[in-house]
This record gives C-alpha cells, structure tokens and sequence, in this order.
C-alpha cells in the first residue's frame, strides 16, 4: 500500500525529536527536523499519486486514440530511464516541498507568544509520544492480546508520554530559535526573549 511509505519516515521523524528534546544543544532543532521527515513522507506520497494519475491519463488517453502519446508513461516500466527519472523527481520535488513547508513552520512559531508555543509543543510532543509507543507496541505484537501485559504498559506509556509533554511544555522556550527581527508579530516578552538569554 502507498502510504507504507510514510511509517519509516514516521518513526524516524519521532526518533529525530526525542534524540534532539534530550540534547540541549539541539532542542531548537526538534521540531523542524522531525516536522521535515513527515511532510517529506506526504509530500512523497502526493507525488507518486499525482505522477500515477497523469500515468494513468496518458494510458488512457492512448487506448481512446490509438496512437502513441508524445509522453508515455503507461511503459515506464520496459524503460530503465523513465524509471529513475520517476524517482529522481519524486524525490526532488518532495524534498522542495518538506523544505518549504518547514520553513513556513519555523516562521509561524517563532511569531507565536510562548503561552501559545508551550500549547502547541506540549501536544506535538503528547503526538510524538504516542507514535513512538505505537512503534513499541509493534515489537511486541504477539503480546498485544494478553491483558497481563497491555494493561501495564499502557499505563506506563501514558505515564511516559504525560511526562515528556510536560517536560517539553516546562521547557519550551528552548525548543525555538531566536527572536524574529524582521517582521515581529509579538513582544520580547511575548515571545520569552529573556528566558532565552543564557545564563
């Protein structure tokens, strides 16, 4: 199934976010890196659906006239070329597209209040925590079944993602970057600019 394509990214966007929530360092990077490793999943998975569309209109298109298209995608398959320029452009054009839509990301965070930005991470993180669990349980589907088991650790996942929502919320004014110069929408205080300072 085509949208198989989005749970690597998935798990891999989520793994990027946990790995940067607990590096310090790298919390301001959190999340643009797992946002980019989703939309680029989607945006994959637009590509490849509008690109089998347009595939299936040429084919149609020449079943209807009987005559070879100037552009025919419905052989792609019995052509080597057609199939990497397939994935080169799938690839490249999701790729433009998890780019920009990160970009617009970051400059719609860094004009939110911190009021609102602690809201927003809080339940991005509470997301984040619940596919990271799905992708646990995963391991140990067999198990999924015995309520001896689910019950804890469904309980202790909770707990879990409970926990890494809070802490994300207590800490949120290190997971963005600095003050917007051109064209602020909110104060320095709004925005949390002296929390950011460092000590």
């Amino acid at each position: 199934m085509i949208f198989e394509i989005a749970i690597p990214f998935l798990a891999l966007g989520s793994a990027a976010f946990l790995i940067c929530a607990a590096i310090p360092k790298l919390r301001r990077f959190a999340l643009s890196t797992s946002l980019w490793c989703l939309a680029f999943a989607f945006c994959c998975i637009a590509v490849v659906i509008a690109l089998l569309l347009v595939t299936t209109g040429f084919a149609a298109l020449h079943e209807l006239f009987h005559r070879h298209s100037v552009i025919d995608l419905s052989n792609s398959g019995q052509t080597p070329w057609a199939g990497w320029i397939f994935i080169i452009f799938s690839v490249a054009a999701a790729t433009t597209g998890a780019t920009a839509i990160t970009a617009v990301h970051g400059i719609i965070t860094r004009r939110l209040t911190l009021a609102l930005f602690r809201l927003y991470l809080a339940v991005v993180s509470f997301g984040v925590g619940v596919v990271s669990f799905a992708f646990v349980l995963l391991v140990f589907i067999n198990l999924l079944f015995d309520l001896y088991f689910v019950v804890p650790v469904t309980i202790v996942g909770l707990s879990l993602m409970l926990l890494l929502s809070y802490t994300c919320f207590k800490n949120a004014s290190q997971f963005r970057g600095s003050y917007p110069e051109r064209f602020p929408v909110v104060t320095h205080e709004e925005f949390g600019f002296d929390r950011q300072r460092p000590a």
